[in-house]
């Protein structure tokens, strides 16, 4: 059972969350086991109620799929959804960011450099947690890693 109200509660009082691509990639494909966690994510955004921070990994990972299957209608809504998202905030990597991620990648070396990319931008934008699906990452000590499956 998919706990809600502990989710919409937990993101309210982050007012502003990290995201992992998964986040999206779970949201478009409509995730039988995730979906609805991903429709609280983004409705809360979609009603201006939480800001997150993602950066272009996001981007990246997101339209692979869509990219090899020359699918132009998903494509077009993907990007329709990253460029008009109210309160989702899209990080390049800079100097800035690309320098705080290695500093991040040292401490953790099994961390993989896009997940590093992923939690560097939460941490740049001062986000007190950062939402995957990844359990790897909950070993990064400088922000709150939540996952999806604390929510089931």
């Amino acid at each position: 059972m998919v706990k809600i109200k502990k989710l919409q509660k937990d993101l309210l009082s982050f007012k502003k969350i990290g995201l992992d691509s998964m986040v999206f990639i779970y949201q478009f494909s409509d995730h039988p086991q995730y979906g609805q966690i991903t429709n609280v994510v983004m409705e809360l955004l979609g009603k201006k109620k939480i800001k997150a921070v993602t950066s272009v990994i996001t981007i990246i990972e997101a339209f692979v799929k869509p990219e090899k299957e020359s699918n132009l209608a998903i494509l077009n809504e993907y990007e329709n959804v990253f460029q008009h998202l109210p309160s989702l905030e899209i990080l390049p990597i800079d100097w800035p960011l690309s320098r705080l991620t290695a500093r991040l990648r040292a401490q953790y070396p099994t961390i993989r450099i896009p997940d590093a990319v992923q939690i560097s931008a939460a941490l740049f934008k001062g986000c007190p947690a950062f939402l995957t699906n990844d359990n790897k990452l909950k070993k990064v000590k400088e922000i709150r890693v939540i996952t999806l499956k604390d929510y089931l």
